[in-house]
């Protein structure tokens, strides 16, 4: 007993799946050029806006091989004062005034390149390829990389410790900068320079590759250090990019959708997201390097024999051989199939990534029980045990070989002790409260507490010639009332990290396949950069923007990912849409007229301070304005179908749905197809279609037309 349909030209929702003109139509040829057109212009004058000099950002040292990186500031702001090529340059002091005047470009320089952005999103995921989006991050990398400035001088630490280990052949985990101070040049310009190195193995290999490289050709200066880093940040992009399409394909299948349109649409939000090209290729963060390694160990978990069987069986025509592996489900070690310890390869190499990201950055330790968890969930129970164990020995073995050549009696551990995360707060509704606690009890006669004796890295390099005679971290215990806030912080985040843990433990059906793995992780990591990091800045957040991607390719509701967590109907991707801008825009907080100001009413209060509120309260109070309808309830801009369905679309936007009725399948009494013509509701009642044994789901949509190509009994 064998049915087969085909329905084809579904009429859908738009939102999700928006109509497209016909592939000849000119416009569809062009209107992704020209957004793309468009958003290089928007970065130009981005570009034209960061150099000016009383904004008063750190120089990215390209104007030492000529004038042509601040072309497009002389030609848009002819005659301004741009910043001074060397760091240490006698100029005149910014103006506060001017700095205001200033500012308002450079937040509009923003939202312009998010507002072309978020059309990208709107209108390009129906018309463009997969191929469009990685071509079109290249250039759009490319031009970020051009840019003079950066606002961080972690960029500058990054050299100073892969010069300490290669060029000064000192250990970088427990070397201090000040050690090379009068004798290489990258100490004038490295902030953090009374502690080592808090990245570990992963990173201090990996750059100081790259200065051997330069060494071994003769390339000693900062500069070619400095381009090879941006290049290395918009290379680690880009592999993010493409790691997150291919295992959005694979993730589809067990939810029975397969949309490109979808796919195409997660994967261009994470390509062209303007604050992971920022911190990629501006900044040139090492987060950008630590997403994929986390995104290979779910790479690895996709394409395991246990993880995929289900999903091989259920895709597969009917008739195939089972015994041979389907294209989707082609193991990357296929040779070890036939091995006695093939079940637990899968979570080893996982495991294995992750204890080399923690070897990057140590808050990645946050991400392993989520593993061990799913590694305890999967089948056969019989092995559970086995493959815990198996997760934990790769995992401390691998990070015990890593960071035993830089051990040095246990010297590494002093980082610990002098790292500002550790007693300091910034940029967190924490920072927040603290300051405008101190600012209150001064208005009471109390004494205004501790001042900033050393301000954050990036706000001290934009008030160079303002800094204290010394910068010793370990003298620095900040004010009471951060201790405070900072302690009462990582409480609260302990508390809700303790009952996420506990909510899977519980209920370990929410964490038993790969999607709800992610979809733990990307919670962890979200409350983890809200709460559990009161030492914050932006880049820290890269590595959830791209497990949300995968989140957002493949859930079939519009709230998957706070499945964990209540959150409102359809707010999700308003917060996700709105919260990369909060994130690049607080640079505009640390400006030199935000750091130089303050606020009327609240003494000692900075403008600066609000940036917590900023990155984490905006996004929240603009979904709840653009939710509000006159109803009092809307959908998201991409609402989601009632129940996901198999179906799949091609190219043109439209779908297509093939259903295969395997003989013996259990019809639970039921043999009907009913198909209504004209416009009607199409209802598929056996429960062999609906993807559920014992649970007949409506096919939800209007047939144009309905063609029955066999109906075989």
């Amino acid at each position: 007993m064998q049915i087969k349909t085909t329905t084809e030209r579904l009429d859908i929702d738009q939102g999700d799946f928006p109509p497209v003109p016909p592939k000849n139509s000119k416009r569809r040829t062009l209107f992704p050029f020209a957004i793309l057109f468009a958003m290089v212009c928007a970065i130009l004058l981005m570009d034209a806006i960061l150099p000016l000099r009383d904004l008063w950002f750190k120089e990215a040292l390209l104007t030492q091989l000529g004038s042509w990186p601040v072309l497009p500031s002389r030609i848009l702001f002819p005659g301004w004062p741009l910043i001074p090529p060397v760091p240490h340059m006698p100029e005149p002091r910014p103006q506060v005034i001017q700095s205001w005047e200033q500012l308002p470009l450079m937040l509009g320089s923003f939202v312009l390149v998010f507002f072309l952005y978020l059309l990208a999103l709107r209108r390009l995921p129906a018309k463009v390829s997969h191929r469009f989006i990685f071509t079109s991050t290249v250039l759009l990398g490319f031009l970020y990389i051009l840019i003079p400035i950066v606002t961080s001088t972690d960029l500058y630490s990054y050299i100073a410790y892969a010069r300490i280990g290669v060029i000064h052949h000192l250990n970088p985990l427990t070397t201090l900068p000040t050690a090379i101070c009068r004798s290489d040049e990258i100490y004038n310009y490295v902030y953090w320079a009374h502690q080592p190195s808090a990245y570990g193995p992963t990173w201090i290999i990996l750059t100081s590759s790259l200065q051997w490289l330069f060494t071994l050709f003769g390339l000693n200066h900062i500069i070619p250090m400095l381009i090879a880093l941006r290049f290395l940040g918009l290379a680690m992009h880009l592999l993010s990019t493409l790691l997150i399409w291919k295992i959005s394909g694979q993730l589809q299948h067990p939810n029975g959708i397969i949309s490109p349109t979808t796919r195409l649409r997660a994967t261009l939000a994470f390509a062209w997201n303007p604050l992971l090209l920022f911190e990629a290729c501006v900044n040139a963060h090492n987060d950008t390097t630590l997403l994929p390694l986390i995104l290979l160990a779910v790479w690895f978990l996709i394409r395991a024999p246990m993880a995929m069987g289900p999903i091989m069986h259920s895709w597969t025509p009917v008739g195939a051989d089972l015994s041979r592996p389907t294209p989707i489900y082609r193991p990357l070690l296929s040779h070890l199939v036939r091995d006695k310890f093939a079940p637990y390869a899968p979570f080893i190499l996982a495991a294995a990534m992750l204890a080399l990201a923690t070897c990057l950055k140590i808050n990645i330790v946050l991400l392993v029980p989520g593993l061990l968890l799913y590694a305890w969930t999967q089948e056969p129970v019989s092995g559970r045990l086995k493959r815990v164990v198996a997760v934990t020995a790769t995992y401390t073995g691998l990070i015990l070989l890593c960071y035993a050549p830089f051990w040095q009696g246990g010297a590494i551990l002093h980082v610990l002790s002098v790292n500002p995360a550790t007693y300091r707060t910034i940029n967190t509704p924490a920072d927040f409260l603290g300051h405008f606690y101190n600012s209150i009890m001064c208005r009471f006669g109390h004494p205004i507490g501790a001042p900033y004796i050393c301000s954050p890295a990036e706000r001290i390099v934009h008030t160079q010639g303002l800094q204290p005679a010394t910068n010793d971290l370990t003298a620095l215990i900040g004010y009471p009332g951060e201790h405070i806030v900072n302690t009462l912080s990582l409480g609260i985040f302990v508390i809700i990290y303790m009952l996420l843990c506990w909510q899977v433990i519980r209920r370990p059906g929410r964490i038993s396949n790969v999607q709800g793995l992610i979809r733990w992780m990307a919670v962890t990591w979200l409350v983890y950069c809200a709460l559990g990091s009161p030492w914050f800045w932006p880049w820290y957040i890269v590595t959830f923007f791209g497990l949300y991607a995968l989140i957002e390719a493949t859930s079939g509701d519009s709230n998957a990912l706070f499945d964990l967590v209540r959150w409102p109907a359809g707010t999700e991707t308003y917060f996700m849409r709105l919260l990369p801008f909060s994130m690049l825009s607080l640079y505009c907080f640390f400006a030199f007229a935000t750091i130089h100001s303050f606020i009327p009413g609240l003494p000692g209060f900075e403008w600066s301070y609000l940036s917590g509120l900023w990155a984490w309260i905006l996004p929240l109070v603009a979904v709840a304005l653009l939710i509000r309808g006159p109803q009092g309830d809307r959908k998201g801009p991409h609402p989601a179908p009632h129940r996901p369905r198999p179906y799949y679309e091609d190219e043109r936007g439209i779908t297509e749905q093939r259903i295969i009725v395997r003989a013996g399948a259990v019809w639970s009494g039921v043999g009907t197809l009913a198909v209504a013509l004209g416009g009607k509701r199409a209802t598929l009642t056996p429960s062999s279609l609906c993807g559920r044994p014992g649970v007949a789901r409506p096919a939800r949509y209007t047939s144009r037309q309905v063609n029955l190509h066999s109906f075989c009994l």
